[in-house]
């Protein structure tokens, strides 16, 4: 597909716009948890789940949206995608309870799974082969801006005026961006070769994805045990359902590809040991050391800024080097931090905390283009939307494992007591606790990543 620089440029910046929005609000919340826990007080296994049911929904719709894409447009689905962002967003702000942000989060995280399901395939299918790496790291580079300026906002918007203030920009950009995508950005991609649709396996994979998320968010509560169960019996059917389907939501011979199969299993591990520990810095900061949302804020921003800075040369390298030895060295650097983060105390230097947030930024910012390079390399173009939504998909359902990991670790260790009574030592019991768990996951990505074998290129796939 040639496109003229001239559109390109427009769809990567409503692209990059457009999927920076999630991480901006994610990051946000991060800073913003303490105080949407004091205003509706809740515990830290409540708090966390205001982070984790946008993962949740985001995750489970993903793989849906991306087949969606393939058959309708990754325009069309992107555009209808940052509408419903938008809205929901709007919804957020005005949320008189837990409860009710905690269901708008979830709408939400159902128009970003179609933001998200489409960004990559987006900004890969209008590229030349030996741009996308840098495409798909001008992309990722943005998302991290993102994180970065959601992440001061956070801190600066719920000192300075509330918590709520948060969405405003996203309200605002949001229906920017939905106009210029709408209007302003012409060429569509919608390129499989057929369009049927499986609805079956789509519910399938949905309510057994959310199922099997839930009860692993929850474990060891006899309900989590019961959903897990239920979740990996659904994904079974699943399994046997798509393989009598002419037109598959999920053709199954991708997952036998090791730089598909292996390389989506590096993504969900990576993510499930590297998501929590900005969330559990921002605890330590402000429960712990004392900082204020504000202060604690222009520390978190030093992992974002680093990943954006790394993240387009990291897509760069990914184009002229192997991109499994690129994103291993990301594993490397992220275990380095997590190991320092196991040994944080009450009087860690401040030196220390600035080394981990470094550390931090620069290693998912390695591991991150190269990865999507990874998996996308045996596709065909007709086929990018679906390919992009199942790396995103498992990146997702990582973050959502560490979340989920994160709020079962504060619910034992202290019991459903709000995180502003918690007493500190048990409170960095359990952040030095998740921090080892999160060391041993990226560990495990790394021997995946060691498994894997470059692509001699796309294959003929069923479509």
């Amino acid at each position: 597909m040639a496109v003229d620089p001239a559109e390109r440029r427009r769809v990567l910046l409503a692209v990059a716009l457009g999927a920076s929005l999630g991480p901006f609000m994610v990051s946000g919340l991060v800073v913003a948890l303490p105080a949407v826990g004091r205003e509706f007080s809740l515990s830290a296994a409540d708090l966390a789940w205001v982070g984790t049911v946008f993962f949740l929904a985001a995750g489970a719709f993903l793989l849906p949206f991306g087949r969606l894409g393939d058959i309708l447009g990754v325009r069309r689905l992107f555009t209808i995608g940052i509408g419903i962002y938008t809205l929901t967003a709007a919804l957020s702000a005005l949320a008189p309870s837990g409860p009710v942000l905690i269901a708008a989060r979830v709408a939400t995280g159902v128009g970003g799974a179609m933001v998200f399901g489409t960004s990559l395939a987006f900004a890969s299918l209008v590229s030349p082969e030996n741009e996308r790496g840098h495409a798909i790291g001008t992309v990722v580079a943005m998302l991290v801006v993102g994180f970065a300026v959601g992440t001061l906002a956070g801190g600066v918007l719920t000192d300075l005026v509330s918590w709520r203030a948060l969405f405003v920009p996203v309200v605002v950009i949001g229906a920017g961006v939905t106009w210029f995508a709408a209007r302003r950005v012409k060429v569509e991609c919608a390129l499989s070769l057929d369009r049927r649709f499986d609805r079956a396996g789509s519910a399938l994979w949905v309510g057994s994805l959310l199922a099997l998320m839930v009860g692993l968010s929850t474990l060891p509560a006899w309900t989590g045990g019961l959903l897990t169960a239920a979740g990996a019996a659904g994904l079974a059917l699943f399994v046997r359902h798509e393989r009598r389907q002419a037109v598959p939501l999920l053709d199954l011979a991708l997952l036998r590809r090791p730089c598909f199969g292996l390389g989506n299993l590096a993504v969900l591990v990576f993510y499930a040991g590297t998501f929590a520990p900005g969330l559990l810095l921002s605890l330590y900061l402000q429960e712990i050391v004392g900082y204020n949302a504000r202060t604690a804020s222009l520390l978190l921003v030093v992992s974002p800024v680093v990943m954006a800075l790394l993240s387009r040369p990291a897509g760069r390298a990914a184009d002229r080097l192997e991109p499994r030895a690129v994103a291993a060295v990301g594993t490397v650097v992220s275990g380095g931090a997590l190991a320092l983060l196991a040994l944080l105390g009450p009087g860690t230097p401040l030196a220390t905390v600035l080394a981990i947030l470094v550390l931090i930024g620069a290693g998912p910012a390695l591991f991150a283009a190269p990865l999507v390079r990874i998996v996308l390399a045996p596709i065909g173009r007709e086929q990018y939307a679906l390919a992009s939504s199942a790396e995103e998909s498992m990146r997702l359902v990582g973050q959502t494992l560490a979340l989920g990991s994160s709020a079962a670790v504060f619910g034992l260790v202290l019991g459903g007591v709000p995180v502003a009574v918690a007493p500190p030592e048990a409170l960095l019991g359990a952040i030095r606790l998740l921090a080892w768990l999160d060391l041993a996951l990226v560990a495990a990505a790394l021997v995946v990543l060691l498994l894997l074998r470059p692509a001699a290129g796309p294959q003929e796939i069923r479509s």
